[in-house]
Parts: structure tokens; C-alpha cells; sequence
């Protein structure tokens, strides 16, 4: 054996560039996104001067501009682009300032998507120039988030709503005193006026139909939404209206050819008041709802020329397309010298083979002297923090430690979140906190205060000053350290609903391969409202004990704590990635005792042994890589190989430094050895397999599909081969983000109306009422 310590590594230039390498197929405006490391994400397209768009939407004094439905259509595109299949929203549509198309001319398209909370923020900007430099101005931006399975709204009642609306009119087009409009633009069919309501049928264009990739069709949509401006009071054709914001638009489906616009006032509208409102629902000609648009406002101008002529936008609206120079930091300085003198991977493979060929137990592989190295790093100086104006305002706003407890434990945070500046009713998980870091953060508690408590104090006391209270009530207010354990009555059971939760039947959530719950805290936040919310943890996370070695121990040990907090079934189990083997087992366990699992939930999990890869796949596989990554793929593959065996042998070395850690090593290596004994069985209760969108990363033989991982991706991961009561549902994201926001969102809702389905089939007499070991687990 030998070793090998290896220098700096070149950075790869088609990996490090930030270029718009990934194309867009399908999309009408949209032709390429940055790659997945950019913050925030980027999508890039075009209006060519040719385009229906550039011209069907115009003044009459010649200048084009987009219709705000376009924007409308963008994000559709973008939705489609991400990979959304469903119903979706916009929230709080604004148009900043009209997207205008000078004749003759292309003009670029960028999208800035940004992932938070609420759902995704969208900035749609436009290619521009400032001070003569290129760059892109923000014209409108919205929040998109995909729409739950059960806010499909109820249909209409055309009948009654043309009962109501007993005026017909003549159709025409509107504001053609300002505007010319392209032959995808087109009047109603039909179109019937009522007090504040309206109804039109409209029957699409083949111009309009015959267009692909649009996600929402922009002419059609405007068409839809902008015929009954004759609704405001006082409304003249010598005014121009155009729109400025929607509360939201809920995408629930594409409009057939043929369909229907009911149109709303949606509070007393007046052309004396210069603004109205309307609520919009569009359907087809049954009545189901295809598009509802609430707070759709628009605003009067005396004329067009009034939108056209806008203010020039602030230098807040304005990224510019090349970044303005910045004085480089010593680090940046330092890591860019690295990179431009490092190994290639052609170097690293022949570098290697010579390494071996020295019979030496010890060789260093640098392009650079190890010892000029070692100097330059020990004279290494960090960049001098730089004080911010808000440094004043922000230290008067923040909550300040009042007690000793309360000061240590801001100087733990601090330490481990590596942030300044923190407020003792600043919450963990919204200052980036995560399973790690509350492993050490209990670790130092424990050190510091001799106490003990479970993961699950992080859900009901997030904050520094509820920690501290929890605290204090364990040793006195005075912070001296105590010296009494707090010994819990349960090791895997681990409430994750917030407060008081609601009657349903309690969810047990076994957590993936590693062993911990916090990545399902979202979920159990989304359906702790219904029902109690258990994630069941691994024995061993946190050491002193050794981790289960067969499944049917965990759901034995499991099922003993389950019992503790509800005592009698039916239950319902599930489990994530990992999880879901030893839920499948709890359920035939369960079983076998005389219980019933009425739901066993399958949250992304592959049988525990795989199907293996035929011999002509795996070729057919490498061959694929070599035409991917060209001649350069086998030095690749020998670098990464190197890399893997340098991490194995390191891992050996430094198990030692994992006190402060959850043992997930060691817990992993106990499923991975229950998983190779594991002998799965038919069962014929409830299955329900959640999973993301199916993806190859290679396709073989048969047009059978193989993952990142070279294992087959199977409809129903597989399970169907035992499970003979299963059902499959898709949900957005990857196999680890169906749980994050947003995406867990649709899954709770997906998820919560199965389980209030499986709850209304029991018929009990009375809710659940929770053992005394519940409030334990709380």
C-alpha cells in the first residue's frame, strides 16, 4: 500500500465558465438557461424582429411592445423549461415599465428565477443599454409556485351565468383607436353583458392555434382577458387602458380552441378613478376551469404615447450583462494563482502511473514546490472585514441577550453559523441551520451544561431565547452548569408538528439510510395540521449505542415505540428514501400482529437491492460516455477513481473526528448490511409510491432507462413486483427536494388528501386521542 498527496488540481474551464450551456428545447422565446451552480438561475431568449410578436401588438404610430399576457406566457415557458408538469400560480404579477420592440430590430430576453419560500421569484428583464454599456432592464416580475391537487376549483355554471348577462353586443376588438393588432388577435364569438359580468365565447384562430411552445398563447390570452373593457363606468374609446399588476393568475390546464371568458368587476370600477379591477375565469365549454385571474388591473393613460414615453428605469432595474470591475480580494487572488499552475487530468493520470512505478510509501504529486506552497499558505492574510452602514441600525433592531444563558449560547451560534450579528429570536433553520450543526450545537449544550435533549427541541424552540428557556428550567436561571440527564422515554419517535396538531390518525415517517428527521420538518409542518407528525430516527444518530443491522429489528423497535404513542391501530407508516424498506416492514409486521397499516407511503425508495445491469448496458453505457466527454474520458475516469480511493482510505483516519457529528457512517453501514439480507415479501395492503419525474442519464438496450447511479428507473421503482395494491404519484423535484420547499408542498397536499380519504373510510367513533407517551414525544 501507498500513499499519495496530491496538489492543486487546474480548474476545468468548460465547468468553471459561467456560459448559457444548456439548451431549452420546446419553448418559443426561450433558448438556453445557465447551468444549475448559477445563483440566481438564468434563462435567455429572444424577440426576433420578424416575429409575429414584434409586430402584432403595436401603436398606431408604429412602435411594438409586448402585451402584458406575454409575460404571462414567459413564465410558463420557464415553468415548462424547469420541468413542472401540473397546475401552477402567479402571485403579484407587476409591470414595471412596457417591453418595447423597435422595428427592425431583435431584442433579448432574460429570466432571473430565484428559489424561496413562497415558491420561485421570477424577474423578467429586458436587453438594453446603459452609460453604452450592454445590459438587461427588469420589466416586470412575479412568485411562481405550483398549485396543491386539492385546489382544483368547481366548474361553472355557463347556463346560469348567461341567464344572468342578458344583453348581447356586437363583437369587436378593442382599443383599435391605439393599437393595430396581428392576425392572432381576435374578437369574441359571442358576448352577452350583465350588472358588473360579462360572458363571451371565443373559438381560436388556426394562426393562433397552429403556434407552439408557448405554454399560454399571449394573443389568445390578451384577446381573452381584454374584451370587456365596457364594463367600467364612463369607459370611452378615446382612452387607453393598459394593464399594470394581477393579484394572481392559477394556471390549471391549457384552453381548448373553443372556449369561455367570464369577466368580473372586481370593485366599483370608474374611468374618473383612472385604474379598474376584474376577476377573470376562463373555461372550456363545459365549464371546466382552465385559467382564474383575480386582480387583473389596469390602468387609463389619455393616450398610448403616455405608456410609451415611460421614465428611463432606476440603476437598481438595470444588471448590467458584464459586471462592473471589482478590486479582486487577496483570496481570490491567491486561488486564481492556484488554479492557472495545476494539475490537468492528463498530468494527474500520467503523474500517477509514475507515482506507482517509484515502490515509495509516501509521494507527493504537485505542479507546484510543496515547500514554496507551504510558505505562501502560512503567510496567508485574510481581507480585512468591511463595515456596512446598517452595522447601527441593525444592532439596535436585533434582540439582545438578557441573560448568561442567553449570551453563551449566541456565542455557540455565532460560532457555528459563522454570522455575526444574530438576534436571540432569530430562528436556526431561517439562519441556515442544519443537521449538522445541530448535532454540534447539542454537543456544546451538553458539554457546557451537562443536559440532554432529543433532536426534536429544535421544532418547538427554534430560537436562542427558547433554547435557553429550556434551559434554565433544568439547572436554574442562574446559567451554572447542572449536572442531571435528561433520560427520554423515547429514542425514535420524534414529534415534528408544530403545536397543538389535529385529530387525524397519527403519521409515522421513517427517516432515509443515514437515520435523521430533519429534512422532513417541512412535511411534518404541512400536515402536522390535520394530524399528529412523527418522524422516526435511527438508533445509534447519536453514538453510545450500536445502529439496527436488519430491518426487521428497526420495525420491531420501531413498532414497540409507535405503540407507545397510540396504542391500537390502524396505522399509518411511511418512509423516505432509505425509510421506505423499513416501512414496508413495519406494515407486515404489523400484519402479522393482527394491525392494520391503512397507508404505507413509499416517499422515493428503491428496493434494497437492485436490479443488476445486463453486460451489453454497461457497455453501451461507456460508449455513450466516451461520445459525451470525447477522448479525454478515460483520464477522467482514472482521476475520479484515484479521488474515490484517497476519500475511502481518508475516511478511515478521520472517524475519530466525528463527536460532534450525527454517526452517519455508521448508520448508513447498518442498512446498507440490512439491505443485503434483506428478503422483501408480497404484501397486499395499501401502497403509495411518491416519486420525482422519471430521468435517464443513459438510455440502453430496449430504450430501457438508467440512471446517474447505472440502475434501472422503473414507473413504480419497482415495488410493483411485490406490492400488489400500489398506486404511483409524480411529484416535482429530485429525490431529495420532493421533501424541501416548494415542491413538498404539493406532496403535502397530495399526501394530506389521501390520508383524510384513508381517515374518512375508518368511520371512528371519536378522533384520536393520544397516549400519555404522546406528550413524551413532543
Amino acid at each position: 500500500m501507498f500513499s499519495v498527496d496530491w496538489g492543486r488540481w487546474a480548474d476545468d474551464p468548460a465547468h468553471s465558465a459561467d456560459t448559457f450551456d444548456s439548451p431549452i428545447d420546446g419553448s418559443a422565446l426561450l433558448t438556453a438557461q445557465r447551468s444549475p451552480k448559477s445563483a440566481p438561475r438564468e434563462m435567455i431568449g429572444s424577440i426576433k424582429a420578424d416575429h409575429w410578436l414584434a409586430k402584432g401588438y403595436a401603436a398606431r404610430s408604429g412602435t411594438a411592445l409586448l402585451p402584458g399576457t406575454a409575460y404571462v406566457s414567459l413564465a410558463a415557458q420557464a415553468m415548462i423549461a424547469d420541468g413542472a408538469t401540473g397546475p401552477f400560480k402567479l402571485s403579484d404579477l407587476l409591470a414595471l415599465r412596457p417591453f418595447l420592440l423597435p422595428a427592425g430590430q431583435d431584442r433579448g430576453i432574460k429570466l432571473h428565477l430565484t428559489k424561496r419560500d413562497d415558491g420561485t421569484a421570477l424577474d423578467i428583464l429586458a436587453s438594453d443599454r446603459w452609460n453604452g454599456e450592454p445590459c438587461h432592464v427588469l420589466t416586470a416580475q412575479t412568485t411562481l409556485a405550483p398549485i396543491p391537487a386539492h385546489e382544483r376549483p368547481a366548474g361553472l355554471d355557463i347556463a346560469a351565468i348567461a341567464e344572468r348577462c342578458p344583453k348581447a353586443e356586437t363583437p369587436a376588438l378593442m382599443q383599435t383607436a391605439h393599437l393595430a393588432y396581428g392576425d392572432r388577435w381576435y374578437a369574441p364569438a359571442t358576448t352577452l353583458f350583465g350588472e358588473g359580468e360579462a360572458l363571451a365565447q371565443f373559438i381560436t384562430p388556426e394562426q393562433a392555434a397552429n403556434d407552439q411552445g408557448y405554454g399560454l398563447h399571449p394573443a389568445v390570452l390578451d384577446s381573452a382577458m381584454g374584451w370587456a373593457l365596457a364594463l367600467i363606468d364612463g369607459y370611452s374609446e378615446a382612452d387607453f387602458w393598459a394593464p399594470t399588476s394581477c393579484s394572481e393568475l392559477r394556471i390549471h390546464g391549457p384552453l381548448p380552441t373553443t372556449f369561455y371568458s367570464w369577466v368580473r368587476i372586481a370593485d366599483a370600477a370608474s374611468a374618473s378613478e383612472d385604474s379598474a379591477r376584474f376577476d377573470i375565469t376562463l373555461s372550456d365549454e363545459t365549464g371546466a376551469v382552465c385559467i382564474e385571474i383575480r386582480g387583473y388591473t389596469l390602468k387609463r393613460f389619455d393616450n398610448v404615447a403616455d405608456l410609451l414615453n415611460a421614465p428611463a428605469p432606476d440603476r437598481a432595474d438595470v444588471r448590467m450583462d458584464v459586471p462592473e470591475p471589482t478590486i479582486p480580494t487577496a483570496e481570490e487572488r491567491y486561488q486564481e494563482a492556484l488554479s492557472a499552475v495545476g494539475l490537468t487530468s492528463a498530468e494527474g493520470a500520467s503523474a500517477f502511473m509514475r507515482a506507482l512505478a517509484t515502490n515509495l510509501p509516501n509521494v507527493v504529486v504537485s505542479s507546484v514546490d510543496p515547500a514554496s506552497l507551504a510558505a505562501h499558505e502560512a503567510a496567508r492574510v485574510p481581507d480585512a472585514p468591511q463595515a456596512t452602514a446598517d452595522d447601527a441600525e441593525g444592532a439596535a433592531t436585533r434582540a439582545m441577550p438578557e441573560n448568561d444563558i442567553e449570551a453563551r449560547l449566541l456565542a455557540f451560534w455565532e460560532q457555528l453559523l459563522g454570522l455575526p450579528d444574530i438576534g436571540v429570536e432569530d430562528s436556526f433553520f431561517d439562519l441556515g441551520g442544519h443537521s449538522l450543526i445541530a448535532v454540534r450545537l447539542f454537543a456544546l449544550i451538553r458539554k457546557t451544561y451537562k443536559v440532554e435533549f432529543p433532536i426534536s427541541v429544535l421544532f418547538s424552540a427554534p430560537t436562542i431565547r427558547a433554547c435557553a428557556d429550556l434551559i434554565a428550567k433544568r439547572i436554574g436561571s442562574d446559567g451554572d452548569a447542572g449536572d442531571g440527564v435528561d433520560q427520554a422515554n423515547l429514542k425514535h419517535v420524534v414529534a415534528m408538528h408544530d403545536g397543538a396538531p389535529g385529530p387525524g390518525t397519527p403519521f409515522f415517517l421513517v427517516a432515509g439510510c443515514f437515520g435523521n428527521v430533519l429534512n422532513l420538518r417541512h412535511l411534518g409542518h404541512l400536515l402536522g395540521g390535520d394530524r399528529p407528525f412523527y418522524g422516526m430516527q435511527a438508533k445509534g444518530l447519536f453514538g453510545g449505542e450500536e445502529p439496527h443491522q436488519t430491518f426487521e429489528d428497526t420495525a420491531r423497535d420501531y413498532i414497540a415505540e409507535m405503540k407507545q404513542v397510540q396504542p391500537q391501530g390502524p396505522y399509518m407508516i411511511g418512509g423516505f428514501s432509505g425509510g421506505g424498506v423499513t416501512a414496508y416492514e413495519i406494515a407486515q409486521q404489523l400484519k402479522a400482529m393482527g394491525e392494520e397499516a391503512t397507508v404505507t407511503v413509499i416517499l422515493d425508495s428503491a428496493l434494497p437491492r437492485r436490479r443488476p445491469l445486463k453486460a451489453i448496458d454497461r457497455v453501451m453505457i461507456q460508449l455513450q460516455e466516451i461520445r459525451r466527454k470525447g477522448i479525454a474520458y478515460p483520464y477522467i475516469w482514472i482521476r475520479n477513481r484515484i479521488r474515490w480511493e484517497l476519500t475511502k482510505h481518508r475516511g478511515t483516519f478521520e472517524a475519530a473526528e466525528t463527536e460532534h457529528q450525527f454517526h452517519n457512517a455508521e448508520v448508513e453501514a447498518g442498512w446498507e448490511n440490512a439491505a443485503s439480507v434483506y428478503d422483501v415479501q408480497p404484501y397486499d395492503g395499501r401502497v403509495l409510491v411518491f416519486r420525482p419525474p422519471m430521468t435517464a442519464h443513459w438510455t440502453v438496450a430496449g430504450g430501457r432507462m438508467v440512471d446517474h447511479q447505472r440502475s434501472y428507473v422503473f414507473h413504480d421503482n419497482d415495488w410493483g413486483q411485490y406490492a400488489a395494491n400500489i398506486e404511483v404519484h409524480e411529484v416535482p423535484g429530485d429525490h431529495d427536494t420532493i421533501v424541501l420547499e416548494p415542491n413538498v408542498r404539493v406532496l403535502a397536499a397530495i399526501m394530506g388528501e389521501i390520508l383524510n380519504e384513508a381517515d374518512a373510510s375508518l368511520q371512528k367513533g371519536s378522533p384520536f386521542r393520544p397516549s400519555s407517551h404522546h406528550q413524551a414525544a413532543q
